[in-house]
């Protein structure tokens, strides 16, 4: 955690999922970190924006 404190992007908070692409990379990221139940979320959030945007098309 020290080099992400001496960063320049320690002060700059983290971008909010809001697309399909980013909701898969979150669920997948937390997955990793053992969330497991904010990871089934976010793949939720990213089954819903997905066939959301079909949808749209």
């Amino acid at each position: 955690m020290d080099a992400y404190k001496k960063s320049a992007w320690a002060e700059k908070s983290l971008l909010n999922a809001n697309t399909a692409k980013l909701y898969k990379r979150k669920s997948r990221h937390e997955r990793v970190q053992r969330k497991y139940i904010r990871s089934i979320l976010s793949h939720v959030m990213y089954i819903k924006n997905k066939l959301h945007s079909a949808r749209s098309h």
